[in-house]
């Protein structure tokens, strides 16, 4: 393999960083010189096989959701919201008024999502003209396009108040970076509005040129089901539910398999390792992308009780090969307390299993309420052993259901259910309301409309941008 392309991406990751986090004035350019360019169509591929290019995740955001519970005072097994202040991680979990991170804390989340889109930037404006195959150039520069519009997808989600059709294009999120050339004095925010539609643009113009089986035969590449699947999120999160399902069902009728987790066994119950398949081998991959930590939240925070209080804890493999009651052989001195233990590693991309919730939720919200339940059903089928079909008897009672069941299926899947609590705010029926237990005995309830779930941009990257101050 040629090893130069690697150096580009290192060389523009570390300039990257350099004009996010230093006092600059402007915005640089950071284009490589001479020899370090990428001139043929193998070194743009190489670089779509870049480390940084495989990961997409931010678990520290889980803990401003119900996903983390920790008791005030730190425990015997050294959890609690006390170990974690000062830091942000107990920022967020205490929602402190402000920003989550001071000038010396690293939102390192922020920084690598730029990084990523500038390397996916490089390879769409200069592969075109590279020596090598034109029709696999232009696959080359799809698949950053869709790397690109993924990566707005979550920033816009996590540093932005949710979707709604009537503010989206008055509220601000995150600066659109759309070419190479950062020589700018300023970089305003994007509306949520003017992000969703690069999003997807990027991926219909993309769909043209992608590949039917990703590159290499790896789910670390984007091939048009991907970036259907992508657009079936996108439309997903806006609330357009007749759009997101008709593309959900392209989706699934190409590729409908689900792991069967009822297979898998247990090889050592205290230390939760089983033969569950490997993240890279795992059939519902549509799009692979590792976690920023590989096991998320383990090892950090208990099952939230009302998280605990949703599972079969008997027959339900997604419970029982995630949480314990020990730790590290010793039984919980709180015996109703679940430690969360997986050595379990889920992709923060997107695969079968989100498509089917996402078609459920759809179809439900537009009346098929038996439909949707035939959809979890299948999914259950193949997560619990012995599984009991769900029934519901109303459109309600169906539309619950489907939402407990991404709890249970998403559980420290990226941060879906951050995402999740902030879009189901919009309708007092679905609304989620998180509370958490601070030491003195305070409690601090949110719910998804509060500006706190909304990420602020990194003190460090306003100092020298102050467009981002003016909007939003």
């Amino acid at each position: 393999m040629r090893r130069y392309p690697i150096i580009v991406l290192l060389l523009l990751s570390f300039v990257w960083v350099t004009a996010l986090f230093t006092g600059c004035e402007k915005w640089l350019d950071i284009a490589p010189k001479g020899k370090l360019i990428p001139k043929t169509v193998d070194d743009f591929d190489q670089m779509l096989n870049a480390d940084e290019l495989c990961k997409l995740s931010y678990s520290q955001a889980l803990y401003l959701t119900d996903e983390v519970f920790l008791p005030a005072e730190v425990d015997d097994v050294g959890l609690g919201v006390k170990g974690i202040s000062g830091m942000p991680e107990g920022r967020m979990y205490s929602y402190e008024t402000g920003n989550y991170y001071t000038e010396s804390d690293d939102d390192s989340y922020y920084a690598a999502a730029y990084r990523r889109i500038y390397s996916y930037n490089v390879i769409a404006e200069n592969v075109m003209q590279a020596s090598g195959d034109a029709q696999r150039a232009r696959s080359l520069r799809a698949e950053a396009l869709c790397g690109r519009a993924m990566e707005y997808l979550l920033l816009i989600n996590l540093y932005a108040p949710h979707y709604d059709a009537g503010t989206a294009s008055t509220s601000y999120g995150v600066p659109l970076v759309l070419g190479t050339d950062l020589e700018k004095e300023q970089l305003p925010k994007a509306s949520v509005a003017e992000v969703y539609a690069q999003v997807e643009k990027d991926l219909r113009e993309a769909l043209q040129d992608l590949p039917g089986t990703p590159a290499h035969g790896t789910p670390l590449r984007f091939s048009r089901l991907a970036a259907k699947a992508y657009l079936a999120k996108s439309a997903f999160l806006k609330g357009e539910w007749a759009n997101a399902l008709g593309l959900c069902d392209e989706v699934l009728a190409e590729r409908n398999g689900l792991h069967d987790w009822t297979k898998n066994q247990m090889q050592e119950p205290t230390m939760l390792y089983t033969d569950f398949p490997n993240v890279l081998d795992n059939e519902e991959n549509i799009l692979l992308r590792y976690p920023d930590y590989a096991y998320g939240l383990s090892g950090s925070t208990y099952c939230p009780p009302s998280l605990l209080s949703l599972y079969d804890q008997t027959n339900d493999q997604r419970y029982v090969f995630q949480f314990s009651d020990s730790y590290e052989g010793i039984p919980l001195s709180d015996p109703s307390k679940r430690f969360y233990a997986s050595l379990l590693i889920f992709s923060s991309g997107i695969g079968i299993g989100d498509v089917y919730l996402m078609a459920a939720e759809c179809k439900v919200r537009l009346g098929d309420a038996q439909g949707g339940m035939d959809l979890v059903n299948a999914l259950r089928d193949s997560r619990i052993v012995s599984n009991t079909p769900l029934t519901a008897s109303s459109q309600e009672e169906a539309l619950r259901l489907v939402l407990e069941e991404r709890r249970r299926e998403l559980y420290n899947h990226s941060v879906e259910r951050l995402i999740d609590i902030k879009r189901l705010a919009k309708e007092a029926s679905t609304r989620v309301e998180v509370r958490h237990e601070l030491p003195g005995g305070v409690t601090v309830e949110v719910d998804g409309n509060d500006s706190r779930l909304v990420l602020p941009v990194p003190p460090s990257v306003l100092r020298f941008n102050r467009a981002m101050k003016m909007r939003g």
